[in-house]
Formats: C-alpha cells, sequence, structure tokens
C-alpha cells in the first residue's frame, strides 16, 4: 500500500488502510497459532481462569 495520503483522499485513504491492517492481524493471528502451538496452549490455559470468571459474571447478570 502506498503511503499517498493527502486532504483530497484522506477518507478512502483511511479506510484502505484500516481494511490493510485488519486483514494482516487475521493473518498474523492465524500464524502465530500455526507457528508456535506450545505458546499457543500455554496462553489457553493461563487465559482459562479469565474466561471463567467472565462467564460467570456475564451468566449472573442475565439472571435479573
Amino acid at each position: 500500500m502506498e503511503m499517498t495520503a493527502s486532504i483530497e483522499n484522506w477518507t478512502g485513504f483511511r479506510k484502505d488502510l484500516i481494511k490493510a491492517l485488519k486483514d494482516w492481524d487475521a493473518k498474523y493471528l492465524k500464524h502465530i497459532k500455526n507457528t508456535y502451538p506450545e505458546i499457543n496452549e500455554i496462553h489457553k490455559k493461563a487465559m482459562k481462569p479469565i474466561l471463567t470468571l467472565l462467564d460467570a459474571n456475564r451468566n449472573f447478570y442475565l439472571l435479573e
């Protein structure tokens, strides 16, 4: 992507940049998960208590 932002094309440039960054982020996350499965497993284990807490909190507020 060329960095040719100007006042005239700022809106289109910004939309294209955001789209390119989201695409890169999705591809990068997929790459990380496939390249480093042992780190991915450690991350899943570390996040499990937090996810359990968030689910419990959500369920608590859905009771009302």
